[in-house]
């Protein structure tokens, strides 16, 4: 069975991006990305590490919020 992904952005700043995902019976994912691309997240610069820990503790809260879901999980 062949099933489209369907991404959107939900939620952006200067420095990061929040996309969302369904995938067939999948419940979703959302991945959080900085705005310019990087190769390794040991090259986050200033504002952007300053601010990582609490985008992503954001993020997780809305995404809680939003599904119901009692864990997100999350990885590098």
């Amino acid at each position: 069975m062949d099933h489209a992904l369907m991404v959107e952005e939900v939620w952006s700043d200067e420095l990061w991006r929040l996309t969302s995902a369904r995938v067939g019976e999948l419940a979703g994912y959302s991945y959080l990305s900085p705005r310019r691309h990087i190769p390794h997240i040991t090259d986050l610069s200033g504002p952007e590490a300053e601010t990582f820990g609490d985008v992503v503790a954001r993020a997780s809260n809305a995404i809680k919020d939003a599904t119901g879901a009692e864990l997100v999980y999350l990885y590098v």
